[in-house]
Formats: structure tokens, sequence, C-alpha cells
């Protein structure tokens, strides 16, 4: 029997205490798979360093996701309410000689993207989060 060794992405619980968070929430397994087992449903990598940028795009984007949370004070956008007010990031291109990123108001649920109450709180992600938004909108690779 002939067993090779692979790497994956293992999660931790979700640990949240105030405004404190884990930046190790997803951490590298290594195991040792039978040569032939069919690994195509999972992010399962032969090389290690190829996983390790996968845990550092999913941890930031937790990290990201996290700090909205705190920012948004427990606010949640109701989309059955296309009345309400609800702002994202979104990155363009046209805008990259000023930073790419601009907040824009949006009535419709887009998938990946993170909502705020306020402008001004998106505004403040974008300030304060702006090298961890380039690794998530894909503008930088991880390292």
């Amino acid at each position: 029997m002939n067993v090779q060794s692979f790497y994956f992405p293992a999660f931790n619980q979700f640990n949240e205490i105030g405004e404190q968070w884990s930046t190790e929430q997803i951490y590298l397994t290594r195991c040792e798979i039978v040569t032939g087992t069919d690994i195509s449903n999972g992010k399962i990598f032969k090389c290690e360093r190829d996983c390790e940028k996968l845990i550092k795009l999913l941890n930031t984007d937790l990290i990201v996701k996290q700090y909205a949370k705190i920012l948004n004070n427990g606010w949640e956008p109701i989309w059955k309410d296309l009345d309400q007010e609800k702002y994202c990031i979104t990155y363009d291109n046209h805008w990259a000689r000023f930073n790419g990123f601009r907040v824009a108001s949006d009535s419709v649920f887009n998938y990946g993207c993170i909502y705020f109450k306020t402008r001004k709180n998106a505004q403040k992600m974008i300030d304060e989060m702006f090298d961890e938004l380039k690794l998530i909108y894909g503008i930088i690779e991880p390292t």
C-alpha cells in the first residue's frame, strides 16, 4: 500500500470575546492518504505552501467579517425592506489610482459582500482593513 502526505485547512470553533478575536481560527493539518483515494471533494493540497495561502485568505476573511459585526453593532440587513439603507464595499479598477475601493449603497443581496448599516462604517472598514480587503478581493496574492 502506497501512502502520500497531503495538507488541508482545519477549523477551530469561532472564538469571539468582545472586540477580541483569534487570528488562528484555521490552521494547517497534515494527513496521510492511501494513493488512489478520491480526494476531489475537499480542499486538500499536495503542497504545504498552497494550503498555507488558502488558510491565510480564510483567516483574513473571518477577521474582516468579525470586525464588520463589531462595526455594525449587531445590525443585520432586512432584505425584504427595499427602503432600508445598506452599504457594501466594492472594488473598481477605474478607482485604482485612489485606492480602488468605494462604498456603494445597495438594496439587492450580492453573495460574498459584507453589508454595513452606515456609509461611515463601511468607509471605516476600508480605512482600517485596507490590506486585508486587498487580499480578500484578490488584488494581491496571499504570501
